[in-house]
């Protein structure tokens, strides 16, 4: 048994194997390589979006491109009909309005999608709006019902060394877990010669056209996104998805990728990554119509994660208490922990799929690693040839198995093989439970199944668990169960030393179980105790004093929700 153990700890799963050929026909080819496609386009932008569209819903899924057309609608699913048909349409205009500053190329592209799919042109634009309007409506998540719209996280880390090895790793963050991560799509553009394009490539999912998330082209070009949380916000700027394959159409080097940036901005505040494998370099462009920062590789480390660091945007940053907390964290861990580990694609790895946990029980405030991690991608550089080392596993994707790919064999057509990887080297009871994470997040956060989710974080014994557990419980209708749950965490002496932000959102549980099981002397006696304690958290407060003057908390406050990202109580406040 201890050299099963071992062996399942080696980094290296399998030697290449050639990718299957699932469909060829004139200007598209489609492989598998283990658990991910590989679609290759040939064409004309348009041409090359109506390949792809056709190919929805046969060969491959239409699943992910429904989920996010229709996501923005979450908050109102138990809303009247009427209530629904008129947000939809007030949505559909939106995105109407929010296309209007793409380039009008990119409309014509997202109509040929759509038409090869068979659906309507809108039901695309929809998804490729979310991420911006989400963004927007996350300035005031200070309304309980939209804490259930998604935001992104992301890690991204880029290591050099002196020899001229380089390696750059990315998790992205974001709803959509079991669903994403179950249909990886590595999609190559290759355009006509002589028309100006570069050949480029999406790592994303199936339906995922654009380069927009995360992506790299021929000239050694990567980029990447990164949700910001601000008050930036104006109407009318290039949607974010499109900005990305902009750079990657036609940037050679950085300072390309820069000037291509400052004149495309997006609408709300996002954060681009762009890295230049030829030169190991790296850079942040911090961007909005209003405002254009950039920060530069120094030393041989890179690190971004979701707070602002530029100072002329600091005090546009509205970012939650715990949502700050956690993104400074990962940046600094990650950072620490990539000078320790150098240019190598397993330490990057570790980083991206770093726990607090040594046997992966949630931990959100103290994890890189996230319930909603939906695809890591690695660009290795290493004696001169490039891979593309892509996630290919449930979610979070991070600390699981990966496809590896030869980069120059992409661009070149050359019969393409895989190598299947696991560069974490996770355990198998770590995984086991980094899955059950991901599991309770998509039927908390997509399916409102609280018991489904705690069933599957009944066996974590952490701080997080137990603020996740006596949250859902209330969200239940079962206060008494809550009451049970938050009074066990808050008399363990081992959750003492926790983060405090996060002990004072189990208090805030626990005081609203409270009120809600009808024992409200005992809640008037605790929200005393708790106001002559002199908290901190704005939100506690606010609950103890309504309490104490025997009246319901604000709604504001009275319908906690847990955040997976941060490990902590949804809502914009201070410590």
């Amino acid at each position: 048994m201890k050299i099963l153990a071992l062996l399942l700890l080696i980094p290296s799963l399998s030697h290449g194997a050639a990718c299957q050929t699932i469909t060829r026909r004139p200007g598209v080819e489609l492989q598998k390589c283990d658990r991910l496609h590989v679609l290759y386009l040939e064409g004309t932008p348009r041409e090359r979006a109506r390949l792809h569209g056709e190919l929805l819903g046969r060969e491959l899924s239409i699943d992910v491109m429904d989920y996010f057309s229709n996501k923005i609608f979450d908050p109102i699913r138990g809303a009247p009909g009427w209530a629904k048909w008129i947000v939809e349409k007030a949505y559909n205009v939106w995105a109407r309005i929010l296309f209007r500053g793409a380039p009008a190329n990119f409309h014509e592209e997202v109509s040929a999608l759509a038409h090869g799919a068979g659906l309507d042109p809108i039901h695309f634009k929809r998804a490729v709006a979310l991420p911006d309007t989400s963004h927007f409506l996350s300035r005031i998540a200070g309304i309980s019902w939209l804490r259930w719209l998604p935001s992104a996280g992301c890690t991204s880390v880029a290591v050099r060394s002196r020899g001229g090895d380089f390696i750059y790793g990315r998790n992205l963050d974001f709803a959509g877990a079991l669903l994403w991560d179950r249909h990886p799509l590595v999609t190559v553009h290759l355009p006509p010669a002589g028309s100006g394009e570069l050949r480029h490539a999406s790592f994303g999912a199936d339906g995922a056209h654009f380069s927009g998330i995360t992506g790299m082209n021929e000239e050694g070009i990567v980029f990447a996104v990164h949700q910001n949380y601000s008050r930036d916000m104006r109407v009318g700027g290039v949607p974010m998805f499109f900005v990305g394959e902009l750079v990657l159409r036609q940037a050679r080097n950085l300072e390309d990728a820069v000037e291509i940036l400052r004149k495309n901005r997006p609408s709300p505040l996002w954060t681009f990554v762009v890295i230049d494998t030829k030169s190991g370099q790296a850079l942040a462009a911090e961007s909005s119509r209003k405002h254009f920062e950039v920060r530069r590789m120094e030393g041989d480390v890179f690190v971004q994660t979701n707070h602002l660091q530029s100072a002329p945007l600091l005090p546009w940053e509205r970012i939650s208490f715990g949502t700050k907390w956690n993104s400074v964290y990962r940046f600094e861990t990650a950072t620490q922990m990539a000078r320790r580990g150098g240019a190598s694609l397993q330490s990057v790895a570790r980083i991206l799929s770093h726990q607090s946990s040594p046997g992966g029980e949630i931990s959100s405030y103290y994890d890189v690693l996230k319930a909603h991690t939906i695809q890591t991608v690695f660009v290795e550089k290493k004696n001169g040839r490039l891979r593309a080392v892509v996630s290919a596993d449930d979610a979070p994707t991070s600390g699981g198995d990966f496809v590896a790919l030869d980069v120059a064999s992409l661009w070149n057509r050359a019969p393409l093989a895989f190598e299947r990887l696991r560069p974490a080297g996770v355990t198998p009871t770590a995984r086991k439970n980094q899955r059950a994470i991901s599991r309770a997040f998509s039927r908390y956060f997509d399916h409102r199944d609280y018991g489904g989710a705690i069933a599957q974080l009944a066996s974590h014994r952490t701080l997080d668990a137990s603020l996740f557990r006596a949250t859902a419980e209330l969200q239940a209708g079962n206060p008494e169960a809550a009451l049970e749950e938050a009074s066990l965490a808050l008399e363990n002496p081992r959750f003492r030393s926790g983060p405090a932000h996060v002990v004072q959102s189990l208090e805030r549980v626990r005081l609203l179980a409270l009120w809600k099981a009808g024992k409200h002397q005992e809640a008037r006696e605790l929200a005393q105790k708790i106001v002559d304690r002199g908290f901190s958290r704005p939100s506690l407060l606010e609950t103890a004093k309504a309490i104490r003057e025997n009246r319901e908390a604000p709604l504001s406050v009275r319908k906690p929700v847990f955040e997976f990202f941060s490990g902590d109580l949804g809502g914009l406040e201070g410590p």
